[in-house]
């Protein structure tokens, strides 16, 4: 009678180590999968939805330009005219900021070729400006507005360009982020519900297992 009661006893207490081990298997599982979506989630921030923001702030900064060098050739006084030119020189110092603040980030690959292409092209739509400017103040009005509409407007567009492929890159890179952190959130909730019906099963065994011995006594 000894005998089989110690068996008993020891039968439960592997029931039980069994189930402690089970439980300290999907809490191990879970921390590993919440570190991980946590790591994901720090990158998606930090590291593209951050840029996509600077993207997006340096591209409206320079659609504001544009728009305020248009107004600049039509300047009906001398007051606005300094005005405007003192806000596009701002708008540069800005933009600048803004762009070695990017560079800073972490980029995908590609896009350190966009970003010598936007340069460039900054360069060059800056150099044209001065041109506008030029001809503006030897009273070139028609020839100033013309090197607008036909030259320094197509430098523009090619300029935003490769900020909206940079912009779409991050885009993607952020996508493949949280894709797998949604995918690990899946994992953690599918180990969940093993181990949680996996604990059932044993503890029902367990009960069964109890209940038997008792009544066979």
């Amino acid at each position: 009678m000894k005998y089989i009661s110690l068996r008993f006893s020891r039968r439960i207490a592997v029931s039980l180590v069994i189930l402690y081990l089970v439980s300290l298997l999907v809490a191990l599982s879970s921390t590993l999968g919440i570190n991980r979506i946590t790591r994901e989630l720090n990158d998606l921030y930090y590291q593209h939805f951050q840029p996509t923001i600077i993207l997006g702030s340096i591209t409206e900064s320079l659609y504001q330009q544009h728009n305020k060098i248009e107004e600049l050739l039509l300047a009906p006084d001398l007051l606005t005219n300094n005005i405007l030119n003192k806000q596009i020189v701002l708008d540069n110092g800005h933009i600048d900021s803004l762009f070695q603040e990017f560079t800073h980030f972490m980029r995908v690959r590609g896009e350190d070729a966009l970003l010598k292409e936007f340069e460039t092209d900054l360069s060059l739509y800056r150099k044209q400006y001065h041109v506008i400017m030029k001809l503006k103040s030897n009273d070139e009005q028609d020839s100033a507005y013309h090197y607008l509409k036909n030259t320094l407007s197509k430098t523009f567009i090619n300029t935003v360009d490769p900020l909206h492929k940079l912009t779409n890159s991050e885009k993607r890179a952020g996508l493949l982020l949280y894709k797998d952190a949604e995918k690990s959130a899946y994992y953690i909730k599918l180990v969940s519900f093993m181990v949680i019906g996996i604990n059932l099963l044993l503890a029902i065994s367990l009960g069964i297992y109890l209940a038997i011995n008792i009544l066979n006594r």
